[in-house]
């Protein structure tokens, strides 16, 4: 054989056996990376350094304390780190009035959550009972309780779905989202704490009822509502004392004049 056919044969020996050696460094070093995420995590999930020793809640002020503990689950004792937030989260948003839930944890010993809720800002009124609803048309509790909201008249929904339904349908979310304009315009002038009744039965003409004022609203569809809301401020502190109604649901671009009516 000659001798530049046995160097290259070394050299093949050679190169093949550098490869050999820097996969098994490689094989070495990924099981010597995966042993230790192993230990460090075998670590973490026994040692009773991370066992959780405070709960914190924030956000809460319907909804109690004791009852997002409950709904949680979590309990002193267990490891900070197997607690499944996925499974945290949607067993307290089993409470109506819990919107959203954040879990975070903080380390050796502490899990903090916080929730938003959602909150009461329409009733409707049912035959023994007020049904409340909150700005998206979830609907939170039934109560013989009349809260300090607008009670809503004239939406699709019948008293037997509201007793078993978790949220309104699509038609009054887009009477709904009327309202929501609505009460946003009156709040510019400082009127909307004085709406006690939105009659939705047309949405072509919604009517307002305050009931400390004694006037009755006619506000038509919700065109101009900037210009209407400081028409019907105006009117109502012209006729104060007064009991009666206010037509506002002319086009305003046309020449219409908005006008009180007083009750006799």
């Amino acid at each position: 054989m000659s001798s530049n056919k046995v160097n290259k044969n070394n050299q093949y020996r050679n190169k093949k056996n550098s490869y050999k050696k820097k996969n098994n460094k490689k094989l070495i070093a990924i099981s010597t990376i995966i042993m230790l995420i192993l230990g460090i995590t075998i670590f973490t999930l026994t040692t009773p350094v991370f066992n959780i020793t405070n709960i914190e809640i924030e956000g809460n002020k319907k909804v109690e304390t004791e009852t997002i503990l409950s709904l949680s689950n979590i309990k002193k004792g267990e490891n900070l780190f197997r607690i499944n937030k996925s499974k945290v989260i949607a067993a307290m948003k089993e409470d109506k009035y819990i919107d959203s839930v954040k879990i975070t944890r903080k380390v050796p010993n502490t899990i903090k959550i916080i929730v938003q809720e959602r909150i009461v800002k329409y009733q409707i009124n049912l035959i023994n009972s007020y049904a409340y609803i909150d700005q998206n048309g979830y609907i939170l509790e039934n109560s013989t309780i009349k809260a300090e909201v607008p009670i809503l008249v004239g939406l699709e929904i019948n008293e037997n779905e509201m007793l078993n339904k978790e949220r309104l349908g699509e038609k009054d979310l887009v009477k709904l989202n009327d309202i929501y304009q609505i009460m946003e315009s009156a709040k510019s002038v400082n009127i909307d704490t004085l709406i006690t009744e939105i009659n939705t039965e047309n949405q072509e003409e919604y009517i307002l009822y305050l009931e400390s004022k004694s006037k009755r609203i006619y506000i038509g569809n919700t065109t101009n509502l900037t210009n209407k809301m400081l028409y019907i401020q105006k009117i109502i502190e012209k006729e104060e004392g007064k009991s009666g109604i206010i037509f506002i649901n002319g086009d305003l671009s046309s020449g219409f004049k908005p006008y009180f009516r007083e009750d006799v």
